[in-house]
């Protein structure tokens, strides 16, 4: 058995024992409204798939009214139809998680998906 295949068994492996549902929404940057200032998103895609929730860090956010949630998904590179980006969203458990770093992992097999979130402080 090769490397690659080991660490693709090893990465299923941890998706099938840790993982947890989420959906992964692929969005494109659309048309920028000048009037308004804001530039349109497009979902292209989304595909539900397992991935482990592998890190949770939350932090301030320096305003003294929020914190910043960062959460960590890995997905196996072969779950996913193709790269994700910082476009993209994790929604995990009805909660929209946008994507701020996408990375590798485990010999390439796995994508870390980073994602951040304003919450506000009660």
């Amino acid at each position: 058995m090769s490397w690659d295949q080991d660490m693709q068994d090893l990465a299923e492996d941890v998706r099938d024992t840790f993982g947890v549902e989420v959906t992964v929404v692929r969005r494109s940057t659309g048309a920028f409204n000048a009037a308004t200032g804001v530039r349109a998103s497009t979902v292209q895609s989304s595909e539900t798939v397992t991935a482990d929730r592998s890190r949770t860090r939350e932090y301030p956010a320096g305003d003294g009214k929020h914190r910043i949630e960062e959460i960590t998904y890995r997905v196996v590179v072969t779950d996913l139809a193709g790269r994700p980006d910082s476009n993209d969203l994790v929604q995990d458990g009805g909660v929209d998680r946008p994507v701020v770093r996408c990375e590798m992992s485990l010999d390439r097999a796995m994508y870390e998906l980073v994602t951040q979130r304003r919450v506000a402080i009660n």
